[in-house]
């Protein structure tokens, strides 16, 4: 992934309209703290009052550039201000003629004496240089030179860069035929409090709402990191938003891995299970019916004959033992009460005998259709 799109999904992700933390220097991203403010005014105050060369030093990502424009955002009315990069001070006599609306072929000593005879007492010229590191040892003497000839009072110089550049505007300055002072300002460091705010001003100014995207040990590593320098804050802090929209990223990604992962295992589970249901259900069918018989209707033991049904006789009545002496008084009036029903109580003994074998043969076939058929 580019630059370019880490910028843009970090944008993105907390709703930023551009940039916080951007290297380009606006106007409206300049934060003015409690030493920064109190720097600023300083400034106006020394090139009103002070000495005719004013030196504001500070390391790389100090804020220099930064302050330089927001003092000439808001310079007085009464300074004319020349600007201008040291990298570029072999155009100085052209950037200097644009300022005093001088003539464009004079050198700059021309051009400021031009300004001194035209200006109000009461105005200044203020000779501003970003990057003024960048100056050797020959430029600074001619900007010395420049300021401290008679009648240049209204002239002021302004130089902006790091530790050296005190070095050789002492030099400069030790050259000149009388001795001249200079003044140093140098460039207050954020520390832990001033960083949080830094960062939320920024942050606001891009179009950011809401809590502090940074933990306080993220703004204490931060400061310390940085050495309190607004520029490396820039640096670090955007890596660690880049970084945050990175792992929320990541926390989005992985649930979604994971429900897929569960759905297959899930259906390898169902699968087994499924399989190992159909083996039981078969080693069941094969191998358990023969130990547990289902019941079944009794066998009818061999050698029995089917059943059939017998209606058994129906008893037949006959007439008590009787003694000699009341028989012949039956057998002499029993056949005016009973008619021919007489004869069966009186048949022979032979007969009743013959009739109970037969009936006890039937007897026994009765008894033998009651067992029940045992197949």
């Amino acid at each position: 992934m580019n630059q370019d799109t880490r910028t843009e999904d970090y944008l993105a992700a907390w709703s930023l309209q551009r940039d916080p933390f951007d290297e380009t220097h606006e106007a409206a991203f300049f934060y003015a703290g409690n030493a920064l403010s109190q720097r600023l005014d300083l400034l106006t105050h020394l090139i009103q009052f002070g000495e005719s060369v004013v030196v504001v030093s500070g390391p790389a990502g100090s804020g220099k550039t930064a302050l330089l424009e927001q003092f000439a955002a808001n310079i007085g009315p009464k300074c004319t201000l020349c600007l201008l990069n040291g990298a570029d001070f072999d155009q100085l006599a052209p950037h200097l003629a644009e300022a005093v609306a001088g003539p464009v072929d004079a050198d700059p000593t021309g051009l400021v004496e031009h300004w001194l005879r035209h200006a109000d007492s009461t105005r200044q010229l203020v000779l501003a240089i970003d990057d003024a590191d960048r100056l050797d040892d020959e430029a600074c003497s001619r900007l010395c030179e420049l300021v401290h000839r008679p009648g240049r009072e209204q002239l002021r110089v302004l130089l902006f860069g790091a530790g050296e550049i005190q070095e050789r505007v002492r030099r400069a300055l030790d050259g000149l035929p009388e001795p001249h002072n200079s003044q140093l300002l140098e460039i207050p460091r954020l520390d832990e409090e001033e960083t949080a705010s830094y960062l939320m001003y920024r942050l606001a100014v891009a179009g950011y709402s809401g809590e502090s995207p940074f933990t306080p040990t993220e703004v204490r590593a931060i400061c310390k990191a940085a050495d309190g320098r607004p520029g490396a804050i820039n640096t670090l802090a955007r890596q660690a938003l880049i970084e945050h929209c990175q792992r929320l990223r990541g926390k989005k990604s992985r649930p979604a891995a994971a429900q897929g992962t569960g759905g297959i295992r899930r259906l390898a589970l169902a699968g087994v299970v499924l399989f190992a249901a159909v083996l039981g259900y078969l080693g069941w069918r094969q191998f358990g019916a023969s130990d547990h018989p289902s019941a079944s209707a009794p066998l009818r033991p061999p050698g029995l004959p089917a059943s059939t049904t017998h209606a058994l006789p129906l008893p037949q009545p006959h007439a008590p033992d009787q003694d000699p002496s009341s028989a012949s008084s039956t057998a002499d009036g029993g056949r005016d009460r009973t008619g021919s029903g007489s004869e069966e109580y009186t048949e022979p003994a032979a007969r009743r005998a013959a009739a109970g074998e037969e009936n006890a043969g039937t007897s026994i076939q009765a008894t033998a259709t009651g067992i029940p058929d045992r197949a």
